[in-house]
Formats: structure tokens, sequence, C-alpha cells
């Protein structure tokens, strides 16, 4: 058995849930929204075999589960009755529920949760950084400013070759050239501290990583066309994610002829811009990982 918790939005989650269905492996998939009115499981510490998980009737063992993709936030309450406080607090038991039936499953789960773990930008903690630089790149410069004034200042500085992206969480996104990208800034982050990231010269490549794994590909725009990385960088990508704990994540990379800078690491990769053999391959390695091999 695979069980995903994953977004209604989620391409991966429901392209794995497809590769899964098609090599006859049982799959339970679970968006944010069901798992109050569809999930229910009887957890037993220490006790895999006699601790079960329950979807729409159907019972399985938790030593059973050979996988879980975890991808959902924590499900939110959404009774009428309860007030903002009551909220928040049901919130917070149901994500410690959440976390501690993912973390004391015997099977593999992807990428298990860990409070803190994911939080980004990621060069905001220190293990972080070293993590980067024991594995060989080389990291970009970074502004967080409050002021968006400041953060303009920087971005003409740097010739407008630039990243920014808000301190909650969101994947970065490039700053569009010249005056434009000036009037994005300040629409977007008016009111939010901004994280600016300097884009270095050089060849963009993206990197999954899907359990020591990697498929590498080069981004044109809207699409990510595969290619070939050298071993040492391939066993770099690798490297860098078994110290971060992800078994599954998106790299990242500006290469130049001296340097490759890892511009950002994301633990909710999503592979929809990949070509379609590239994408293939992304989730044949994860059903593959998540144990659902053929």
């Amino acid at each position: 058995m695979i069980l995903i918790l994953s977004t209604h939005e989620d391409v991966c989650a429901t392209l794995l849930a497809e590769e899964c269905r098609a090599r006859r492996v049982p799959v339970w998939h679970l968006h944010e929204d069901d798992v109050l009115s569809r999930l229910t499981f009887g957890w037993r510490p220490g006790d895999a075999a006699g601790s079960f998980l329950e979807v729409d009737g159907c019972r399985a063992r938790m030593s059973e589960v050979r996988g879980v993709f975890a991808r959902a936030p924590a499900p939110v309450a959404t009774d009428p009755d309860l007030t903002e406080k009551d909220r928040r607090y049901a919130a917070f038991e149901m994500e410690a529920v959440l976390l501690g039936m993912l973390n004391a499953l015997p099977g593999r789960v992807v990428n298990r949760p860990v409070p803190g773990r994911f939080f980004r930008p990621m060069f905001r903690l220190r293990e972080n950084i070293e993590a980067v630089s024991a594995a060989g790149f080389a990291l970009p410069e970074v502004l967080y400013a409050t002021s968006v004034e400041r953060a303009v200042v920087t971005l003409r500085e740097w010739d407008g070759e630039a990243w920014a992206s808000a301190v909650t969480g969101d994947p970065p996104q490039p700053v569009p050239p010249g005056e434009a990208g000036e009037t994005w800034l300040q629409g977007q982050f008016a009111d939010a501290t901004v994280c600016l990231t300097r884009r270095p010269h050089g060849m963009a490549v993206d990197a999954f990583v899907v359990g020591g794994e990697v498929a590498a590909g080069l981004s044109n725009g809207d699409q990510i066309s595969p290619t070939e990385l050298d071993q040492p960088l391939l066993a770099s990508c690798a490297g860098l994610c078994a110290r971060l704990g992800l078994e599954f994540a998106h790299l990242q990379l500006s290469m130049s002829a001296d340097r490759c800078t890892l511009m950002d690491i994301n633990a909710y990769p999503d592979p929809s811009k990949c070509e379609a053999g590239m994408k293939g391959e992304v989730v044949s390695k994860l059903a593959n990982l998540l144990g659902g091999a053929d």
C-alpha cells in the first residue's frame, strides 16, 4: 500500500498516483480536505503491526504501508462555531497528530516531515548553509530587506539579475527585467520582508534528486529539457540532499566555467515543466523509492 497526502493542485502527486495504479500497486491518494473526513487510524506507539489506517472503510495495518508521499499541509478545522483562537489550537493539535503518525510509520516517508526543516528561503538556517558548502556548491549573494525601497536599490546594483521571494516558504521567482522589475517588487513586497538572491551569470540547470538518483535538465523558459551532468556534480547533488535529510528535492543551479552556485533547493518538487520523458523518469524513480517497483 502507498499513501499519498497532497493538495488538489499537486501535479506530482497526481502523476505518482497514476503511476502506482498503472503498476497495479494499491494506492490511497488523499487531499488535505480528505484527511479529516476519509482517514481514520488506530495508532499504538511501538506496535506497527497492531496499528492501522483506514480510508473509506478499507483498512490496512501500518506495517503494510510501504511508502508515504507526504505533501499536504495539516488539515484545518472548518467548524463555523469555532473562534479564531480555537481554530489555531485545533490546527496545531492536528499537525502534531499528523507528524506523530507519519513518523511512527515503519515504511518510507518522502519527505519525512520534521518541524522547521522546510523553512525557506533555505539560506536563513546556518546548518543549511554549512551543508551547501560541504557539498561543494557556491552560495549566492542574498539580501533580506524589510523595505522594498532598499531592495530596489540593491536590484539596480545587481543590474536587475535577481530572484525574489517572501520569507513565508514560497519558491523564489525571477525578477522581471528593467523598470518592470522594480514595479513588480513594489507590488509584490510592499508590506512584506523580501529575500533578494543575486543571479550569477551561468547556465541554468535543474536537478531532481530521488533517493540518491539524479535526473538533470536545462531550463529554457517554461520547459526543462534533459541533460547530462558529470559524475562529481551528480554526487554533490545527492550528497547535499542526504545531508539535509531529503529523499526527494529539486535543486536549481547556475553553472559557470569556474563554479556551480546553488540558487535554491525545494523539498516539494514539481516536475510538471519537464519534457515528457524526463517527467516520466522522475515519477518512475519516485514510485520505485516508495516501494511501488514493477
